[in-house]
């Protein structure tokens, strides 16, 4: 029935695989990829479980993912491909196995996946300990563990320990492999793996001399291993191991049978071979010679002859030269003999070139490795000297820049400080116009006083006759005082200095629009906070000028302004239809204009200006008002 199983899941896997072959080739969509990797995944299960059932299936499934892998395009699940690849060939071909396995390593570094170069390095490790190098064999080790613990790759670090004790105990150190193995008893046992915990208990009945002791830990493993799916290889070893601590030969028999029937039901032909040639052992200690004969001479050698299994083969003859003997045919058992060294030599030879292939791929990868040293030594020179001559370019480069900045740096100091002096001086100009308009308005409202006072005298004792009349001249001496005193108070920095920017600016326009020919339209908005004394000032100087420029020039054009008042700034736009005027030219002639940038800068402000011939005048101010 399991047959069944694992032919018909085969037969649909290659149904699929036909499928995908026969399509275009093209990028795989999000669907296509997924069910790509489920492939993969698939395969690699079929070829670990077929890896010594059929070594031959195992390695076309190998391949096969090692093929999808790669069209998935997935660093990642081609190292783990290229892994169960290595694996499979581990049977057979050591240094293909070997390539394989560097393979993964080198494209696992790529993909990021530290986790899974646990498992590499503990692969490697093992064809290192196939080539006696057992050096090698702990330092891959060691970095399988230091992985796994570090990416709790709890599987890995229990296979690499259990690895460990077993360099640890051909080496004859018992006491740091017996260390090892308890190590790897505790990780599998707090992280419920089952199969390695099985695993452990197995080698650590190696180091129990009693008997009783030996077999309760290896029925403990059994019963561990019955708990996982694909575990029958190890339950088949254990059970024979435990035949083989049995002094009872029906005892020994009853184990030896049990392992036979499950490595018969799991087709694990090569625990099969192992069990067959135990159990006729014991029948001969029973001098049962037909049933001896019957598991060497009927099950366990066509078998090894159909596997081609020079190694088995050998132990097989030898044993069954002693069943020969035992039934007292000599001459035949001589030949048997002869069978068993042919088999073992070949054995050996076979091994033997397999270890030299190993041996050979890993030298081969020392040299690459020792050329690639080579190779980079040289480019280090060379990027050496490389560095120094873009050191030296560098160090010439920055030299050149130093002295550019330092010209550059002159210049520009040079720079400020010619703005800075044209601020002082328009600074000191503004403070003397201001001087100037101060000394005026006192002067002119002294003078315009002491005129009107006199002027007022002259009506009162003037031979005019109509009260009206002198009524009608008294109001306007009143309107031109008022205004003279007005026009006064604008000229005095100390007056303005008193009220409001709003307030000021609406008198300001009023008069405007009552005693000039200007259309004028303004927006002022009320200031947020008050404006700094000096910010104030210049604003309103700059709209008197303003003004006084479109009445020179504007005449009786259309003529807006907008002040507006923001949290940390205000905005001032002005507007004419009137003449207009090459900037070129005017903008450079006229004393307003100047007067009205500089004082702009004085208030760390900016100012655009805009005008053509025909096309009127336009001005944006933007300045801070703290």
């Amino acid at each position: 029935m399991n047959r069944i199983l694992v032919f018909f899941a085969l037969f649909l896997i290659f149904s699929f695989l036909t499928t995908c072959s026969s399509k275009k080739k093209s990028e795989p969509g999000q669907n296509t990829v997924a069910i790509l990797r489920d492939s993969v995944i698939k395969l690699d299960s079929l070829s670990s479980i077929l890896l010594f059932k059929d070594n031959s299936l195992a390695l076309k499934y190998a391949n096969t993912a090692v093929k999808l892998s790669g069209e998935i395009g997935s660093d990642e699940f081609l190292a783990r491909s290229m892994n169960v690849k290595g694996i499979v060939l581990s049977v057979n071909e050591y240094d293909s196995a070997f390539a394989c396995f560097n393979d993964a390593l080198s494209l696992s570094g790529n993909a990021g996946t530290e986790s899974e170069k646990a498992h590499i390095f503990y692969n490697l490790s093992q064809l290192y300990y196939l080539a006696n190098d057992y050096k090698n064999t702990v330092t891959l080790l060691d970095s399988s563990i230091q992985r796994g613990l570090k990416y709790r790759n709890y599987k890995a670090v229990t296979s690499s320990l259990i690895a460990l004790g077993n360099v640890y105990y051909v080496t004859d150190e018992y006491t740091n492999a017996k260390t090892m193995y308890d190590s790897a008893l505790r990780i599998s046992s707090r992280n419920s793996l089952n199969k390695e915990m099985a695993v452990v208990l197995a080698n650590l009945a190696k180091f129990t001399e009693d008997p009783i002791e030996s077999k309760s830990i290896l029925t403990k493993a059994i019963s561990l291993l019955s708990k996982e799916k694909g575990t029958e290889e190890e339950q088949v070893t254990t059970e024979i191991n435990l035949g083989l601590l049995q002094e009872n030969p029906d005892s020994a028999i009853l184990y030896y049978l049990r392992a036979i029937g499950k490595a018969t039901k799991y087709n694990l032909q090569i625990e099969l071979l192992g069990a067959c040639n135990n159990i006729a052992y014991k029948y001969l200690k029973k001098k049962d010679i037909e049933q001896a004969d019957h598991y060497i001479a009927d099950k366990a050698i066509p078998i090894a002859l159909e596997l081609k299994n020079d190694d088995w083969l050998s132990t097989l003859y030898d044993t069954y030269s002693d069943i020969l003997i035992a039934k007292k045919e000599f001459q035949k058992a001589i030949i048997y003999l002869r069978k068993s060294i042919e088999a073992r030599t070949a054995s050996d030879k076979l091994i033997s070139e397999k270890q030299v292939r190993l041996l050979n791929a890993i030298l081969e990868l020392k040299n690459k490795s020792l050329l690639i040293a080579e190779k980079d030594g040289m480019i280090i020179q060379k990027d050496a000297r490389i560095n120094q001559m873009y050191l030296w370019l560098a160090i010439s480069g920055i030299l050149i820049l130093v002295a550019g900045g330092g010209i550059f740096w002159i210049r520009q100091l040079a720079k400020i400080k010619l703005q800075r002096t044209k601020l002082e001086a328009a600074k000191k100009i503004i403070e003397a116009e201001e001087n100037e308009k101060e000394r005026n308005a006192m002067e002119l409202h002294d003078a315009v006083g002491a005129l009107i006072s006199k002027l007022n005298e002259t009506i009162s004792r003037s031979m005019v006759q109509d009260h009206s009349s002198k009524q009608a001249i008294g109001l306007h001496m009143t309107e031109f005082k008022d205004e003279i005193r007005n026009i006064s108070h604008r000229m005095n920095k100390h007056i303005l200095e008193r009220h409001p920017i709003d307030s000021l600016l609406k008198s300001l326009f009023d008069d405007t629009i009552r005693y000039s020919k200007l259309h004028l339209t303004y927006l002022v908005d009320k200031p947020l906070k008050t404006l700094k004394v000096d910010v104030a000032i210049h604003i309103y100087r700059i709209v008197q000028e303003l003004i006084n420029n479109a009445r020179k020039h504007a005449r009786d054009s259309e003529v807006k302004l907008s002040i507006h008042f923001f949290e940390e700034s205000l905005e001032l736009v002005y507007s004419d239809n009137g003449n207009g005027f090459s900037l070129g030219s005017e903008s450079k002639k006229g004393m307003g204009i100047s007067n009205i940038f500089a004082r702009v800068n004085l208030i760390n402000g900016h100012a655009e200006l805009d005008s053509e011939p025909g096309r009127g005048v336009y001005w944006k101010i933007t300045a801070p008002t703290g």
